[in-house]
């Protein structure tokens, strides 16, 4: 995505912010992306976050956090390519996710990530090189932290952009299924006594 059609899509949304972070509507990724936002009220930080969730009780966190008018919540579409256009950032921190696509397809689009190691797909990512790990999910401090670091070096979102897009390019269901595979073949081993394992 270069920086013409990004400055266009913000354009179109009326984005006048040097950072967007979309984090996905939910409980547990919402709050605390709203925490780090209020750690950072100095900032020029925007949130674009697109979800099915209700968006009220978001609303209410930032609005006691004095980040109402940075928030903008949208319903969840099927093409989520403009919301990735207008995005420097994509940000789950997840606590529950069973492989987490909505954190690949944006790393397929170019966006470097932040996530959480509970995220099925923290195991594909290279920490701090096409993506970004918290340890904690809920950890807003962190988080902010990583948002100033972020912000303050655009060669690194970059770079991480980059490799995050080369990452995911290489990922298939395929090598997905044959990598379960091998982990159950490899689980199953363990739990077969030694008379029963083939040499």
């Amino acid at each position: 995505m270069n920086s013409i059609c990004r400055a266009w899509d913000r354009w179109v949304h009326g984005l006048r912010f040097d950072l967007v972070v979309s984090p996905g509507i939910n409980r547990l990724d919402a709050e605390t992306v709203l925490r780090a936002m209020g750690v950072l009220r100095e900032l020029p930080f925007h949130v674009i976050a697109a979800g099915d969730d209700s968006p009220e009780s978001f609303r209410e966190t930032a609005k006691s956090l004095g980040i109402s008018e940075r928030c903008r919540f949208e319903p969840s579409r099927e093409d989520v390519l403009d919301f990735h256009a207008a995005a420097d950032l994509y940000v789950s921190p997840t606590g529950e996710n069973s492989f987490g696509l909505p954190i690949a397809e944006a790393m397929a689009c170019g966006l470097p990530v932040i996530t959480s190691m509970h995220a099925g797909v923290a195991n594909s990512i290279r920490d701090g090189m096409d993506g970004f790990i918290l340890s904690q999910f809920d950890d807003f401090q962190k988080l902010a932290r990583m948002f100033q670091r972020l912000r303050a070096d655009e060669a690194m979102r970059r770079n991480a952009g980059d490799a995050a897009a080369k990452a995911a390019h290489q990922w298939s269901w395929d090598r997905n299924a044959a990598d379960v595979w091998e982990l159950l073949k490899e689980a199953a081993g363990k739990k077969l006594p030694p008379t029963a394992r083939r040499p």
